[in-house]
Order: structure tokens, then C-alpha cells, then sequence
């Protein structure tokens, strides 16, 4: 019996050494300060019994990191995505529940290099929203002294905070276009919301209104039970093919502080992001790897899959240790009950 279970105790030493749950330690790199083209992309906001915001990162294949940064009170999340000069943040979450999304906008027009005295880029809006305030009213009363500005890249912005309150902002002739939300929810694409207001969303136009189309329909048909699976499935539904992919997804859970996020349109595997606890870990269809700490030099998303994939691997040892501890229990009574056929009775 000895030796047998000697034996069983190697087994697992062996089987368990070779397993090694997976390790992530963050990749750190330089960082930028202003947001890159994103070619494509869509964004929501919904208010339902849940307010729940969504975005498609649709750009050509490049790494995407998720960041967590301190500025003053508030914790702000971030995906960024990778540039020859470094990473550039579109899209985030503050820990007061204030979402800001900076997209590309159809059609391009020239823009400036340098801004002159209440001038602002897009993107300067959208990284004052998520550093500086906490509701949209607040980004609002910015707003009223300052003039939104075409930047080299063309950008609009969605704003949306945890109250109800959500708009988008675009640069205009000679002032801010703003297109507040009218309703439950509102959706950003790539064409100019402030070109349709008023207008049913069966007559937009433009780069992207397919997917707005078919974000705004199933957010419509869903609106009245809108959870996280819904906000998941609208941006399944949204998602991008060719040579813009949908390379990262995240449904913003602001009254949780958590962020659910999909990597190349695969919903079947979702992680979940912590602003308060600052860390990712598996959420639904990945195996129990490790989450990892997330802080301001990121977690980038190769190595999330990488985990998940050898975290697989993981399980199919515990599985057979498993089954050899299973056979050496049987082993073990089989020889006690063997034993105790030889003992004498009274």
C-alpha cells in the first residue's frame, strides 16, 4: 500500500509541477496623450433598468491594451491601441460611471495642428471628460465658453454619465454641434449624428450606418430588459469584418465599475474588468487562469489570450489528477477490503 501510494503522490507532483498556472505580468511600454484614427467603431448608451454603455473597436490588426490610470480622485479605465510612436487611447470609463468614446468621423475634412484660445480637439474633449468630470452636465458647462476644433484626424466624441445623460459632440461651422440623447439610449457610428436629429434612424447615411442601424434595432427591440448580455449581443450583432476587423469589444457596467470585454469578436470568451479592484480576470467561457493587477502600463490583449489558452491546458491537468486520485482511492480500498477478507473473525 505503501509504494502504491508513493506512487499516486508522484503523479500528482509531476502532473502539477508541469501545469503551472499561467502568469501575466503587464507589458510596459511608452505612452501618447492624444487618440489615434479609429477607422471604425460603435458606441452606445443605454438606459434601461441598467445603465449600460457598449463600444466596437474597429481598426486593422494591431495590439490593444486596457490601462488603469489614478488622476486626482477618480480611477480611469482605458483600451488603447497600439501606434508606431507608442499607444493611443478611444475609449474609457472613469470610476464615477462618466463614459467617453473618440471616433472616427466621415467625411474627413483638414484639420488644424495647433489649437488658439478656446479651441479644443476631439480628443482633448474626450481626455478632459474622463480626467476632469463626472457627469455629462459638467462636460456641458465646459463646453459653453470653448469650441470644439477638427484635429489632422477627423473625431467625434459620445459622453455619457450614470444619470441619463448622454450627448455626442461634433465640431461645426463656427460652433459645437451637439446631439443630446432623445430617449432611452443613443448611438454613435462614423457619419455625423448632428446631420439627423430629428430624423427616424432608418435615414441615416454614411460610413457606419449599417452598424448603427443594427446596433439602434436590437437596442430598441431590447430596450425594456437591457442587461449585460443584451449590451454583449448588440455589439456581436455590430460587429466589423475586412480589413477594419472588430478587434477588441467592452459592454461599461458604470453602477458596478466593471468593464465585460470580448477579443476579436469572440463573445464566446468575455472577461471582466474591476475599476475598484484594478484587475481582469475570466468571466464566462475561459478557463480559471489567474486575473492580473491592471495599472497605468496596461495589460495588452495577446497576452490575455495567450493565458486563456494555455489556462485551458491548465484544467485538462487538474482533470487528470483527478482521475488518478480517483484510482488510487479505488486502489486503496480494494487492498483494505482485501485485508480485511484475511483477517481472522471472531
Amino acid at each position: 500500500m505503501r509504494k502504491t501510494t508513493l506512487l499516486l503522490l508522484s503523479a500528482m507532483v509531476l502532473v502539477l509541477g508541469s501545469a503551472g498556472r499561467p502568469t501575466m505580468e503587464p507589458i510596459r511600454r511608452h505612452d501618447v496623450s492624444a487618440p489615434g484614427s479609429a477607422f471604425a467603431c460603435t458606441s452606445f448608451a443605454v438606459y434601461s433598468d441598467e445603465t449600460l454603455y457598449g463600444m466596437n473597436f474597429d481598426y486593422p490588426d494591431v495590439e490593444v491594451r486596457f490601462t488603469i490610470n489614478t488622476v486626482g480622485d477618480l480611477r480611469v479605465f482605458q483600451m488603447e491601441f497600439e501606434q508606431e510612436d507608442g499607444w493611443a487611447p478611444t475609449v474609457g470609463m472613469n470610476s464615477a460611471g462618466l463614459f467617453a468614446s473618440c471616433q472616427m468621423l466621415f467625411p474627413e475634412v483638414e484639420g488644424a495642428i495647433t489649437t488658439a484660445g478656446d479651441e479644443l480637439f476631439t480628443w482633448q474633449l474626450y481626455r478632459s471628460a474622463l480626467h476632469d468630470f463626472v457627469t455629462a452636465e459638467d462636460v456641458d458647462r465646459y463646453l459653453s465658453d470653448k469650441r470644439v476644433v477638427h484635429w489632422s484626424v477627423t473625431l467625434h466624441d459620445l459622453i455619457a454619465d450614470p444619470h441619463g445623460d448622454a450627448m455626442v459632440v461634433e465640431p461645426g461651422d463656427g460652433e459645437n454641434v451637439i446631439t443630446r440623447i432623445d430617449g432611452d439610449f443613443i448611438v454613435m457610428a462614423n457619419f455625423p449624428n448632428g446631420d439627423f436629429v430629428g430624423q427616424s434612424y432608418e435615414n441615416v447615411s454614411g460610413v457606419g450606418a449599417k452598424r448603427y442601424k443594427v446596433a439602434y434595432e436590437h437596442i430598441q427591440n431590447h430596450k425594456d430588459a437591457f442587461d449585460v448580455d443584451q449590451a454583449l449581443e448588440t455589439l456581436e450583432k455590430a460587429v466589423s469584418t475586412g480589413d477594419w476587423p472588430t478587434l477588441c469589444s467592452m459592454v461599461f457596467y458604470p453602477e458596478q465599475g466593471e468593464v465585460f470585454i470580448a477579443l476579436a469578436s469572440d463573445f464566446s470568451r468575455i472577461w471582466r474588468l474591476s475599476l475598484e479592484d484594478q484587475t481582469i480576470e475570466p468571466y464566462r467561457g475561459l478557463a480559471r487562469v489567474r486575473g492580473v493587477q491592471v495599472d497605468a502600463s496596461g495589460v495588452v490583449a495577446s497576452e490575455l489570450e495567450a493565458a486563456a489558452d494555455s489556462g485551458g491546458g491548465y484544467w485538462i491537468y487538474v482533470a487528470v489528477v483527478a482521475v488518478v486520485l480517483a484510482g488510487g482511492a479505488c486502489l486503496l480500498t480494494i487492498k483494505k477490503r482485501e485485508r480485511g477478507c484475511q483477517e481472522p473473525r471472531d
